[in-house]
């Protein structure tokens, strides 16, 4: 489908979250390596819903080992299957748990999120990944229900 888009002089981006589904096969890596937001009373995942799954680990983007092995999965999916560019979505503080931790932060940093999610990606993911991005976060924008 790819070659077919990008034959027809389009280019193919990709919509990308910070969300992991339980069930997903990069839970268990990410999970282990401490790449995920943690409870701040456990040193466990927390947890999320979202309007697409229920039960999802978040990327935290406070750490760069996390960063790190998120891009390497992006430069593996573009370089497996010719994509152009990812759209980075869903950085909202409305996903995130009322109480949580980050990798250098004190816990439950509620404004903090939107813009480390939005400035890792500025600042790592447009020279490494591909020519065009777009990332894309707000602060109480959105309504949880």
């Amino acid at each position: 489908m790819i070659k077919q888009i990008h034959d027809l002089g389009c280019n193919f981006t990709v919509w990308v979250h910070p969300f992991f589904e339980s069930d997903s096969q990069s839970v268990q890596d990410a999970s282990n390596n401490g790449y995920f937001l943690r409870e701040s009373d456990s040193y466990g995942p927390a947890l999320t819903s979202w309007w697409n799954g229920n039960t999802s680990g978040i990327l935290d983007v406070a750490d760069s080992g996390a960063v790190t092995w998120f891009i390497e999965k992006m430069n593996s999916i573009r370089n497996k299957y010719g994509v152009d560019s990812f759209k980075f979505d869903a950085g909202e503080m409305t996903y995130i748990p009322n109480i949580y931790t980050s990798y250098n932060t004190a816990p439950n940093p509620c404004n903090i999120y939107p813009g480390q999610y939005v400035s890792r990606w500025r600042q790592r993911q447009i020279r490494i990944i591909a020519k065009r991005s777009e990332a894309h976060t707000g602060l109480r924008n959105a309504h949880k229900s």
